[in-house]
């Protein structure tokens, strides 16, 4: 009878442990009520925020992220911030800063159309062997 008590209590116990909230962090750690503007070149932005999560080398831009979000035992997830700054950049300049937040996330639509596949229909011992084809020599002098 004594064993069924403690058990009990050690499962309420568990159970109430369990049932709190625990925050997550996602991305880089970065103050919100920081001015951006003030940086000025590539170089005091890495020293400030650190390293990129990525860098866009086509558009010259770095981009931060950050997301905090709660979430419960029973996996249920409730985002509290999710903050993405985007760095312009010009000869090692800043150009511009952007910051989106929750705020400025968009609605998707889901469009129903589909590209058509215009490949041509393969054989099934192509399908099974690949790309194997005959191949010529070319004697060379």
């Amino acid at each position: 009878m004594v064993l069924k008590k403690k058990l009990s209590i050690l499962i309420l116990i568990f159970l109430t442990i369990n049932c709190s909230e625990k925050t997550y962090f996602s991305g880089k750690v970065f103050n919100e009520d920081f001015n951006y503007n003030q940086i000025t070149n590539k170089k005091d932005l890495i020293e400030t925020l650190g390293n990129p999560n990525f860098i866009d080398l086509i558009e010259n831009k770095y981009y931060y992220y950050n997301e905090i979000y709660m979430k419960d035992s029973i996996a249920t997830e409730n985002v509290k911030n999710r903050t993405i700054l985007v760095f312009l950049f010009e000869n090692e300049k800043i150009l511009s800063v952007n910051k989106y937040g929750l705020d400025n996330k968009k609605k998707l639509n889901i469009i129903k159309e589909t590209t058509e596949n215009n490949l041509i229909e393969t054989g099934i011992i192509k399908k099974i062997f690949g790309g194997v084809s005959p191949t010529t020599m070319v004697n060379t002098p």
